[in-house]
């Protein structure tokens, strides 16, 4: 990953369909890819399905039809890794110069490139920043190797456009039941421990 010259977007160098590679803004606040028409490639199936995208936390939408095309994620001119044909995207009109596209990797739904990859790049993603690097395979252990600890989320329904991935009969990750162990300071020197629900936000 790549960030830009004010250090708010980060994005990767990805195609679409076969299409040219382009620079794509990596976003954790969102799960869908979108994409200018003009950098699609040849292998996409389009639907008439209109859809509104949030991204930026939120805080911008876009507007385009809903297809389905594999997405290539590249390091430096080599690609790297492809998602199915079944990738759900969304073809919009434009996008933000320089840019030809943006790449949801939120996990609320079924519908990020990523997990669409083939085994085990569809297993997990991590972000380095510091290194400026996307991780994609299976991490095995409650803590791998870099010192990162991982949970399993529990499923839940979601609009998943149509998609459907294997080995996962449900649509969404519940991210309002994640239990939080947290310590209370009882002002007497001694501690209360409580286990809550919390809710995790990518976004955020």
């Amino acid at each position: 990953v790549y960030s830009s010259g004010n250090q708010s977007k980060y994005y990767a160098y990805t195609s679409v369909g076969g299409g040219t590679p382009g620079m794509t803004v990596v976003d954790t606040g969102s799960d869908v890819y979108f994409v200018a028409r003009n950098m699609v490639g040849p292998n996409v199936t389009y639907t008439n399905e209109s859809v509104v995208l949030y991204y930026d936390f939120g805080n911008r939408s876009v507007t385009g039809v809903l297809a389905y095309a594999p997405v290539t994620l590249y390091s430096g001119n080599n690609p790297v890794v492809s998602s199915s044909i079944n990738t759900p995207i969304v073809v919009t009109e434009s996008a933000s110069a320089p840019f030809i596209g943006l790449m949801g990797v939120g996990m609320r739904g079924n519908l990020s490139p990523q997990l669409f990859f083939p085994y085990p790049y569809n297993q997990a993603m991590a972000v380095n920043l510091p290194e400026s690097t996307l991780s994609f395979g299976l991490f095995t252990g409650a803590i791998d190797s870099t010192g990162s600890s991982y949970i399993q989320l529990e499923n839940q329904i979601c609009n998943n456009y149509g998609t459907t991935i294997e080995s996962n009969s449900a649509n969404c990750w519940n991210t309002f039941a994640i239990p939080v162990n947290s310590s209370f300071n009882n002002g007497d020197g001694t501690y209360t421990e409580s286990t809550m629900n919390g809710v995790l936000d990518t976004g955020s």
